[in-house]
């Protein structure tokens, strides 16, 4: 399944950069050429990517949506929305320095 895919990817993506310093330090300056070296990842051209480190005063992170514009949302936007992919289930955020791993539902 593709989606099985993305996520052991991402998870040896995020278990080197706990190891391998220089590969942090360039997922956290330029993911796309760290990524695109890693093991020739293609990413999409208008596929915006960032890395952030957690801190030691945040144990979860959520990334907010962009802010709605006032008034309802036309059907075509709304249709946008409602699109996407599903990732398997409930989000994990996933630490592989040995912290918390959190279950969101």
């Amino acid at each position: 399944m593709a989606n099985d895919n993305v996520t052991t990817q991402i998870e040896e993506v995020l278990a080197r950069a706990a190891v391998d310093d220089d590969f942090r330090k360039g997922l956290l300056t330029d993911p796309r050429t760290t990524l695109q070296a890693m093991a020739d990842y293609v990413l999409l051209e208008n596929l915006r990517v960032k890395f952030i480190e957690k801190s030691s005063d945040c144990d979860v992170l959520f990334v907010l949506p962009d802010p709605a514009s006032a008034g309802e949302l036309s059907a075509e936007e709304l249709e946008a929305v409602a699109g996407g992919i599903f990732v398997g289930g409930p989000a994990t955020i996933w630490d592989p320095t040995g912290g918390n791993t959190w279950k969101g539902r």
